[in-house]
C-alpha cells in the first residue's frame, strides 16, 4: 500500500511540532546557514526536502515549510513563519526535514 494524500489525515499537534522545532532550530541548520550566505537579503523559503528544487526556483506552496529573513546573510532571529499551504503528505510524498532538523524532530 502507498500513502496517499488525499486519504492521509493530518495529525495537527505532530504538524505544530514540526514547525516548533524547525523556528526553534533553524539558527543552527548548516544546510540553512548556506542557504542564507547564498542568497543575503530578504526571505528564504525553507523547502521541504521530498522534492529537489533548482537554485532560484520557487516549490509549490504544499512543499514549502515556512520563511525566514535575512539580513546580511544570515537567517534574522525570530523571524521563520510557518506556511499554511505545506502538507506533511502530498503527492511528492511524506514530508522531510534536512538531518539537522530531523535529528531535533527525532530527539522530541
Amino acid at each position: 500500500n502507498q500513502l496517499k494524500a488525499s486519504q492521509f489525515v493530518e495529525n495537527a499537534e505532530f504538524g505544530d511540532l514540526v514547525h516548533k522545532v524547525i523556528e526553534e532550530n533553524i539558527l543552527e541548520d548548516e544546510e540553512m546557514q548556506a542557504a542564507a550566505k547564498y542568497q543575503k537579503v530578504g526571505f528564504l523559503n525553507i523547502n521541504d526536502q521530498r522534492v529537489y528544487v533548482p537554485w532560484g526556483r520557487v516549490s509549490d506552496a504544499e512543499d514549502i515549510l515556512g520563511t525566514v529573513r535575512l539580513s546580511d546573510g544570515a537567517i534574522v532571529p525570530s523571524t521563520y513563519e510557518r506556511m499554511p499551504t505545506h502538507r506533511l503528505v502530498s503527492g511528492n510524498g511524506l514530508f522531510q526535514l534536512t538531518e539537522f532538523l530531523h535529528q531535533r524532530l527525532l530527539e522530541r
